[in-house]
């Protein structure tokens, strides 16, 4: 059995704060793991990552920068074999 995506279960925590109303906290919980991630990273993670932020986001502005320009990683980019990147 291989071991969690610690990243993943991060941006868990996160979308659960968000169901639960805590908006504020999920915002934080993905604004430090943006910042481990950054535009560079993993390209999975990091559209999982900008689509959950867009979620729990109250400005419609900074939901479409996390939506149409976070999310999506560079062509360059290796996927590191997750399905859909």
């Amino acid at each position: 059995m291989s071991e969690p995506d610690e990243t993943m279960v991060e941006i868990g925590k996160g979308i659960e704060l968000g169901q639960a109303g805590e908006r504020a906290g999920a915002r934080q919980v993905f604004a430090d793991l943006w910042a481990t991630i950054g535009p560079g990273g993993d390209p999975f993670h990091r559209c999982v990552l900008a689509h959950s932020m867009a979620d729990v986001t109250d400005n419609p502005e900074d939901e479409l920068v996390w939506t149409c320009e976070r999310s999506k990683p560079p062509t360059s980019l290796p996927t590191n074999g997750h399905p859909g990147t």
